[in-house]
């Protein structure tokens, strides 16, 4: 015997597919936004060569165009960074919820280096909230002294 399928399920099977394109193209959009936050942070940590109260200036100014998240407390130490000594080299951008790391002056090319750590949230979903990092790496920055 054949049976037919009804219409509200066929409705049902539709409205599941909007729902699920429309979560992945938010995700995407989250990303893009905080990648796009990383790159313009490198930028002007490559510009002013380094952490310096122009680049703060800068990267603040950046941030309000782009709109991205505020938030004062920012967990900026991961996991391999908790037990590292040099936590004065960790910093949070101030008012934003992004951190940047130096990574430290090599000592063959004199050189630093910085990590950039910024944030995707999602949520709240079923009462929880998600907050996934989005971390890159500036170009070496060489020091002349």
């Amino acid at each position: 015997m054949k049976q037919a399928i009804g219409q509200t399920q066929i409705i049902n099977f539709v409205l599941i597919f909007i729902a699920i394109t429309f979560t992945f193209l938010i995700a995407t959009l989250g990303y893009m936004k905080a990648f796009k936050v990383n790159s313009r942070i490198a930028s002007h940590l490559e510009k002013y060569e380094g952490y310096n109260n122009y680049a703060k200036q800068a990267i603040r100014n950046d941030l309000n165009t782009l709109g991205y998240e505020k938030k004062t407390n920012a967990d900026c130490l991961s996991d391999e960074d908790k037990y590292d000594n040099d936590r004065e080299l960790n910093t949070q951008i101030e008012g934003y919820n992004a951190c940047v790391k130096q990574v430290g002056v090599a000592k063959k090319g004199n050189y630093i280096k910085y990590k950039i750590t910024t944030y995707v949230k999602f949520g709240p979903i079923l009462g929880i909230e998600f907050k996934l990092p989005i971390r890159s790496q500036s170009e070496k920055i060489y020091v002349f002294n």
